[in-house]
């Protein structure tokens, strides 16, 4: 990985370690609790949808 030297590069390296965490979190604690494949695909692509439409309005990449 490159490294980040501006402000506003390290803020959009940080949202996507968050929404990678936040989606690996949910897909681990689903699993744990017995939810089948399609379920989690289910979710992480209405998470990712949500995402893309929030970028789309806003007009700025997250």
């Amino acid at each position: 990985m490159a490294k980040t030297q501006s402000p506003e590069l390290a803020r959009l390296f940080g949202k996507r370690l968050m929404v990678g965490g936040f989606v690996l979190l949910l897909t681990g604690v689903l699993w744990k609790y017995g939810v089948d494949w399609p379920t989690i695909l289910i979710i992480i692509g209405a998470i990712l949808f949500m995402k893309g439409i929030y970028i789309k309005t806003k007009g700025k990449l997250i």
